[in-house]
């Protein structure tokens, strides 16, 4: 079983994506730390493998990240009381070599969840 956080302004948020890249989502959510937050996250990498173990309906594991990874890098989110949509990631990098995709999340979203 896996346990997942998530800032509770996000659940009250809006925001439209795929499964792929709500489940892309989740695990890069499992690594950010409270810190994360208030400093900035550092670079995260998810690798097909990682995506694999979790999801293990997933038939061809780099394809579906690679697809998530390119859904979740163009979401946006909307927060309660704000008036402008952001972005939840700034940069997203495809490791076609490693089987990987490294996440880069938005500064702006992140101090927005607090």
């Amino acid at each position: 079983m896996i346990m997942v956080t998530i800032p509770n302004k996000l659940i009250n948020a809006s925001y439209k994506m795929s499964l792929n890249a709500m489940r892309l989502r989740a695990l890069a959510f499992m690594r950010l730390t409270p810190f994360d937050y208030l400093i900035g996250a550092p670079p995260i990498t998810i690798s097909a493998v990682d995506w694999r173990k979790v999801f293990v309906d997933s038939e061809q594991s780099y394809r579906d990240l690679k697809r998530a990874a390119k859904a979740f890098s163009k979401a946006t989110v909307l927060f309660k009381g704000e008036n402008k949509r952001v972005k939840f990631l700034d940069k997203t990098e495809y490791r076609s070599g490693a089987g990987s995709v490294v996440l880069h999340f938005n500064r702006e979203f992140l101090l927005l969840c607090l």
